[in-house]
């Protein structure tokens, strides 16, 4: 018998996951979800078809801040978008994934969705930024993918920085309070530490990964100074960058980060170095490689509440 149904109890949803989600990236970590879950606190409601008592079909949601529809399980909002990604609509087939949306509650806004399912009315939504060593050749086939202009130029930048002295540090807890610093004083309210639910869903994470063996949090100084910061994790030979500041008085210092996470990546043995969605104006030009991302909006159903 085919049943579609939806899944408040937190508990039984994260039974849910541990049980059915697909671990493709740092992202399908319970754990990693819940930090967010527990800083946002948003009410979350799972939608699970089942063909006599087998899941076929999940889709986790969460509330958002605003338009009273839902997003991706949390739910976490900066600037009215969820930030996590990538996202699933787990089900057997198209029929299987439209029967959980025609269940869904409310509104839906569903964000950073990884392949397509069969459904009808997916946008481009953005484009995940990666470097795939293994497939272009290393660390040394990463400079054949750049132009000549472009390698000149982050050659004549990092040449600068090695001048003045630079020094790498790894996994000091306390410089994730400079990360935070850094993305504030250059982006106000447009940084997402900005908002403090995201301060503790990082610091939760951090701590997280730090546990579990996965923390890389680098940090550069340059003459004694600190000058980046990126918090990033190795999960399955997946080095993922997960956000970062940079001390205003280094311009550049950017490019000397990026590139270290880079050669680290390659000598280290990944096979994918992601630094998540959103070119930010020099992804591209860094010579990464940009794989789609889906989008789903689907309007208050008539007689919903």
């Amino acid at each position: 018998m085919k049943s579609t149904v939806l899944i408040h109890d937190h508990e039984e949803q994260k039974q849910l996951w541990l049980e059915h989600w697909p671990r493709q990236s740092i992202f399908d970590e319970w754990e990693v979800r819940n930090c967010f879950a527990e800083a946002f606190n948003r009410e979350s409601v799972f939608v699970v078809c089942r063909d006599n008592q087998l899941v076929t079909g999940m889709l986790p949601l969460g509330r958002c801040d605003s338009g009273g529809g839902y997003g991706f399980f949390p739910g976490e909002t900066w600037h009215d978008e969820t930030w996590l990604e990538p996202n699933r609509i787990i089900a057997a087939d198209a029929t299987v994934a439209e029967a959980l949306l025609e269940v869904a509650p409310l509104a839906l806004n569903l964000r950073y969705i990884c392949g397509q399912n069969g459904l009808s009315g997916l946008e481009i939504d953005d484009y995940d930024y990666s470097y795939f060593p293994a497939e272009t050749g290393g660390y040394s086939g990463y400079w054949q993918r750049l132009s000549k202009k472009n390698a000149r130029q982050l050659i004549k930048t990092v040449d600068v920085f090695q001048t003045a002295g630079v020094e790498i540090r790894y996994n000091r807890i306390a410089d994730f309070q400079s990360l935070v610093d850094f993305s504030n004083a250059n982006y106000g309210a447009d940084s997402y530490f900005f908002d403090a639910r995201f301060i503790q869903a990082f610091e939760k994470t951090t701590g997280w990964l730090y546990d579990n063996n996965a923390l890389r949090l680098t940090t550069v100084l340059v003459g004694g100074v600190v000058a980046a910061v990126d918090l990033g994790a190795v999960w399955e030979n997946c080095y993922s960058l997960l956000t970062g500041g940079t001390n205003r008085e280094f311009p550049g210092i950017a490019k000397l980060i990026n590139l270290h996470h880079i050669e680290w990546g390659c000598a280290n043995g990944m096979n994918q170095i992601d630094f998540l969605c959103g070119d930010y104006g020099w992804k591209r030009r860094f010579g990464l490689q940009a794989v789609s991302y889906y989008r789903l909006r689907r309007p208050l159903k008539e007689g919903k509440v």
